[in-house]
């Protein structure tokens, strides 16, 4: 019999445990602000989205900024001379640098824009351009273009064997390289 009681008694308790997780669990379930906490949730998202655009608004202004073409390669900063701003443009090593500003009595402020210049560019006929109308100041670098070079086409020895047969002192034009892919022989 003692046996038995004793196992009542622990079924009782572990009864009672339950019961009583049951209701630690619910008392934390009612007193969670769910509609807060969602509420929370939602500014976080909506600031990150915010975000976001922002990044992707600045993204696309500079690659309107910044032009590359196959003549030339251009920056476009804004600029109001009008007002009384002024540039200034730099060039150091491959970066080209402008800088706008403007100071009156009471106030001062400056905008720098640092593009890295592509290799192919002709820095030596660098022009600037003033757009009154838009409010805008472009730098162009023209590319250096340079003409293909002609390449005389080797003729082909004529003898006068049959088409089967291949000759020991003819090279074939076109030969393999290392990964396999047929180049032009040299």
């Amino acid at each position: 019999m003692d046996f038995r009681n004793s196992f009542l008694s622990a079924i009782d308790r572990a009864a009672i445990g339950a019961k009583n997780l049951v209701n630690d669990l619910s008392d934390s379930l009612e007193s969670f602000d769910f509609d807060s906490q969602l509420q929370r949730l939602t500014e976080r998202r909506d600031a990150l989205i915010e975000k976001g655009n922002g990044l992707i608004k600045d993204l696309g202004d500079l690659l309107k900024q910044v032009k590359e073409s196959m003549t030339d390669f251009s920056v476009t900063v804004p600029f109001d001379g009008e007002s009384g701003e002024t540039f200034e443009y730099k060039i150091n090593k491959n970066q080209l640098t402008v800088e706008v500003t403007f100071n009156d009595e009471t106030s001062s402020r400056c905008s720098k824009t640092t593009v890295i210049i592509p290799d192919n560019c002709d820095v030596d006929k660098l022009t600037h351009k003033v757009d009154k109308a838009t409010k805008s100041l472009t730098i162009t670098i023209p590319k250096v273009v340079e003409k293909p070079k002609k390449e005389t086409k080797a003729e082909k020895p004529k003898t006068g064997k049959k088409a089967g047969k291949k000759s020991a002192d003819v090279k074939p034009a076109l030969t393999r390289d290392s990964r396999g892919r047929f180049v032009r022989a040299q």
